[in-house]
């Protein structure tokens, strides 16, 4: 089902969607065949966000994906950074392995060029050939090179430790 730009703005009142966020949001909707692993950008009511983050902290996150376990991704306005700018939170259906997941969004997109679903919190240590690529995949790595001149993290995990390194913890329940 495509998802209009109007219904995904509900997740950033009374913010503007980022950018790097409509810009997915236009190449998601393109196919409903899977590009990043598991991984979609979806409605995220606040609510949901409410099983995992402290209340009093609510008003800095903003949903913007899950998975298909339930896993949901929210920006966090940390000390009022700009949506652009902020950083990425992964919160785990599970409860564990919640935490930032990388810097921004631009970052962000490199995490999911992997192809590949975060296991609480962390990559498998698999090459990308031993990996099981998604049907647009390749498509999805071919536009975020030519857009932004990105490419798939080498070493993922890597990216979530010096993230979650610059970051204080997640205001989680």
């Amino acid at each position: 089902m495509v998802l209009t730009l109007e219904q995904f703005g509900a997740n950033f009142a009374p913010y503007p969607v980022p950018s790097l966020l409509e810009e997915l949001l236009a190449f998601q909707n393109a196919s409903a065949e899977w590009y990043a692993g598991y991984f979609e950008l979806d409605v995220v009511k606040r609510d949901s966000l409410k099983h995992h983050v402290r209340e009093e902290a609510l008003p800095q996150f903003f949903g913007f994906g899950r998975e298909r376990d339930g896993s949901l991704y929210a920006l966090w306005r940390y000390k009022e950074i700009p949506l652009e700018e902020a950083p990425v939170v992964y919160l785990n259906s599970e409860g564990e392995g919640s935490g930032v997941q990388a810097n921004n969004l631009a970052e962000f997109f490199t995490l999911l060029a992997t192809d590949q679903d975060p296991a609480f919190g962390m990559y498998a240590e698999r090459s990308s050939q031993e990996r099981e690529q998604t049907k647009r995949n390749p498509e999805f790595l071919r536009w975020l090179e030519q857009r932004y001149h990105l490419q798939a993290a080498e070493y993922p995990n890597e990216v979530v430790r010096k993230a979650r390194l610059r970051y204080p913890a997640v205001p989680l329940l």
